[in-house]
C-alpha cells in the first residue's frame, strides 16, 4: 500500500482543493467576547482611580484589535495574562488608541485576562459622581471606595443589585455592585445629613438654604417661505439647587425641531393642554430628561416651526414658549 495511486478526475481534484480552501478561510461568528468585567477604585484629590479587569476570550486566529476603553479617560498602566493549560502566564500586548478607544491588539486565540489602570474625571464640580463608558459584558460587578467622608448614600446606575458597608476604622465607604450588560455606567454619591436636635434647641436650627432656579429666555423669529421659524435659548442659574429634567410650556401651533444641551438623554412632549395667564391658545408641556443631575448653570436650545399658511402677518399672535417651576424669568425677543 506504499506504492498506492490514487487516480482523480481534474474537476474532482479540482473541488476537493476549493473545499479544503473554504474550510481554511472560515471564521468564528464573533472574533471575541467579553465574559466578564471587574472594577475596582476609589477617590482621589482630583480623580477617580479604577483597575479594570476584562475577561476577554478570543476566538478567531487571525489578529484582532479589542476596543477596552475611552480615550478621554487617562490609561496610567495595563498589565496582561493568557490562560496556558489552565495557569496563567504573563503576557505582553500591544495597546494604541483607535477610534476615540484605548485599544489592545491580540495575535493569537486563547482566554486572556487585561488589567487597565485609568484616571476619570469628576462629572461636576462638587467631585461626587464620575461616568465610565465600557463594552457591554455578560456580566459585572463594581467595587468603589470613597474615604474621608461619612454618613454617605452611594448609588450605581444601572445595578441589579448593590450593598454599601462602612468602615469607621479608615473612615471609608464602600460600594458593592453587580450589573447587567451596560455601555456606561454611572456613580454618583451625596452626604446624608443626620441631626439629632434637642428640644430646648429646635428653635435655634439654622433655616434650609433656599434653592433658587432663574431662568433668563433669547428667542429669535424669522418668517420666509409660508414659515416662521423660532430659535430659542433658555439659561439656567441654579443656587443651592440641582436639577435632572427641565420643562417647558410649547404653544401647541408649533413643531419642536430639534433639543440640544449637555448630558440630554431624551426629551418629550406631552399630550395634554393647558392655557397660560399670557395666551389663551392652549400649550402643550415639553419635558427635557439629562443623564445627570446638573449645577451652577445649564443651556437648553430648542428649535422650532409654526405653517403660516392662510395666516395674516398683520394680525398673528407670535408662539410664546416660557420654562416651568424657576422663581424668576425674564427674556428677549428678536423679530
Amino acid at each position: 500500500m506504499e506504492n498506492a495511486v490514487v487516480k482523480l478526475k481534474l474537476d474532482s481534484y479540482q473541488s476537493m482543493v476549493q473545499q479544503i480552501k473554504k474550510a481554511k478561510e472560515v471564521h468564528p461568528a464573533f472574533a471575541y467576547v467579553y465574559p466578564s468585567i471587574n472594577i475596582v477604585g476609589y477617590t482621589r484629590t482630583s480623580c477617580v482611580a479604577l483597575t479594570v479587569t476584562f475577561q476577554i476570550e478570543v476566538l478567531d486566529t487571525i489578529r484582532c484589535e479589542i476596543p477596552l476603553l475611552s480615550s478621554s479617560l487617562a490609561l496610567t498602566s495595563t498589565a496582561t495574562q493568557k490562560n496556558v493549560d489552565g495557569q496563567l502566564r504573563d503576557v505582553v500586548l500591544a495597546f494604541g488608541l483607535k477610534g476615540g478607544k484605548h485599544t489592545c491588539l491580540v495575535e493569537s486565540p486563547g482566554s486572556y485576562l487585561v488589567n487597565c489602570s485609568v484616571e476619570v474625571p469628576y462629572t461636576n464640580d462638587r467631585k461626587q459622581s464620575f461616568l465610565l463608558d465600557i463594552p457591554e459584558c455578560s456580566s459585572g460587578q463594581l467595587s468603589f471606595t470613597i474615604g474621608g467622608q461619612q454618613n454617605l448614600q452611594i448609588t450605581c446606575s444601572p445595578a441589579l443589585h448593590s450593598q454599601i458597608t462602612k468602615d469607621t476604622n479608615n473612615d471609608a465607604t464602600t460600594l458593592t455592585a453587580e450589573f447587567a450588560p451596560t455601555s456606561r455606567l454611572s456613580v454618583q454619591w451625596t452626604v446624608v445629613t443626620i441631626t439629632q436636635p434637642k428640644v430646648d434647641e429646635e428653635k435655634k436650627q439654622p433655616e434650609k438654604e433656599q434653592q433658587i432656579v432663574t431662568c433668563e429666555q433669547q428667542t429669535n423669529y424669522s418668517v420666509g417661505e409660508g414659515v416662521l421659524a423660532v430659535s430659542a435659548s433658555f439659561t439656567f442659574t441654579l443656587v443651592h439647587a440641582s436639577k435632572s429634567a427641565f420643562s417647558f410650556l410649547i404653544d401647541e401651533r408649533v413643531r419642536v425641531l430639534q433639543v440640544e444641551g449637555d448630558h440630554i438623554k431624551r426629551w418629550r412632549m406631552s399630550d395634554a393642554t393647558t392655557t397660560t395667564e399670557e395666551s389663551e391658545i392652549p400649550h402643550k408641556l415639553l419635558i427635557v430628561e439629562l443623564g445627570q443631575a446638573v449645577v451652577n448653570t445649564y443651556v437648553v436650545a430648542i428649535g422650532l416651526e409654526m405653517d403660516m399658511k392662510g395666516t395674516s402677518v398683520k394680525a398673528m399672535a407670535l408662539p410664546i414658549l416660557s420654562s416651568t417651576d424657576v422663581s424668576r424669568e425674564k427674556g428677549h425677543f428678536i423679530i
